[in-house]
């Protein structure tokens, strides 16, 4: 189960990351770096 809880982690960081550059990008909307 432990190992289960660690790959959601990884998975949940990766997509705070992409949200984080999603944001930074101005002329990127973040709702449509979500959807890729």
């Amino acid at each position: 189960m432990s190992g289960v809880t660690i790959k959601w982690n990884a998975a949940e960081l990766r997509n705070l990351e992409r949200q984080v550059k999603g944001r930074g990008h101005d002329a990127v909307p973040p709702h449509t770096s979500i959807e890729h």
